[in-house]
């Protein structure tokens, strides 16, 4: 944890998502100035979290860890708030029902967004989508050859209009790369940050750090967001009436009974129809002598 803050200060990240935290439970800390929403099974395996730095945490409307493999948190800014799903996909060895079931989880999440929010889709999910462009769902610059969980990701994405940022800009293959076998011997792209295409102008940058020190055989993959955040204001609740004083303290009920007939007594002399104004006027003092 220490290390990915510092790593978040020199790379000045707002928000960072992770994979595979192996925290049980789910919920929130304060780490320094910084705030997790994490969500994790009963048992320290898979999990996901999301970083937040002391000025975007302002900004948080609220979170929803829906599995130990995705949470979602939503902020507000402008023009459109931005909902943010971190997920952790199950790894190669894991059966079709442990793909189906992610995927199932991942939907849940998808309907918490409001059609005008700003939805990303980020994290592990271990596929690949390759070299090659795919309609405006995958950009020419990806990495290495698609393999069957790249294509059933991108058929999900394609049907949830998102795009995969991380392969539309062109950069060198050190760049791209998101995971690091043993060795060094196999350098592939599994982590991705997606979003919807309609606010994919709102993006300016997408690349991996592969110098970050954060212990990990993944790569941090970052992306420039330009939209503006707001602060949530708390509000404060209408003022409650204690009609109890006017039944338990004689002195509140005959002051009241005595500032009620000196108000009544100045609408005696207004020159308006006595139902319609003068009801009127009893509900307000009614409601002023009772606070």
């Amino acid at each position: 944890m220490a290390n990915l803050v510092k790593e978040m200060e020199r790379l000045k990240v707002n928000i960072l998502g992770i994979s595979e935290t192996r925290w049980t439970d789910a919920g929130t800390f304060t780490s320094g100035e910084y705030t997790v929403i994490f969500s994790g099974g009963t048992t320290h395996e898979r999990g996901v979290a999301v970083l937040l730095d002391k000025v975007t945490s302002r900004s948080l409307i609220g979170h929803w860890g829906v599995s130990d493999r995705v949470v979602l948190v939503k902020l507000a800014a402008k023009p459109f708030n931005l909902a943010i799903i971190q997920v952790y996909a199950p790894t190669a060895d894991s059966d079709e029902n442990d793909i189906a079931v992610f995927y199932e989880d991942l939907e849940k999440a998808m309907k918490q967004c409001k059609s005008d929010e700003i939805t990303m889709v980020v994290g592990d999910l271990n596929a690949k989508v390759g070299e090659g462009r795919v309609g405006d769902t995958v950009g020419p610059h990806g990495l290495g050859a698609r393999n069957e969980r790249g294509d059933r990701w991108i058929e999900w994405c394609n049907e949830q209009d998102l795009m995969i940022a991380n392969t539309w800009f062109m950069q060198p293959p050190r760049r791209k790369y998101t995971w690091l076998s043993p060795g060094d011997r196999v350098r592939n792209q599994i982590d991705f940050i997606t979003i919807k295409k309609r606010f994919r102008n709102a993006v300016k940058e997408a690349k991996t750090y592969p110098g970050a020190d954060i212990s990990s055989d993944h790569v941090p993959v970052i992306s420039q967001i330009h939209l503006q955040l707001k602060k949530i204001r708390k509000q404060t609740g209408a003022k409650k009436l204690d009609f109890a004083a006017l039944k338990e303290d004689s002195n509140i009920r005959d002051m009241y009974k005595l500032k009620v007939s000196n108000r009544f007594e100045v609408l005696e002399d207004e020159d308006f129809p006595r139902v319609d104004r003068g009801n009127c006027k009893r509900s307000d003092s009614t409601k002023e002598k009772a606070k």
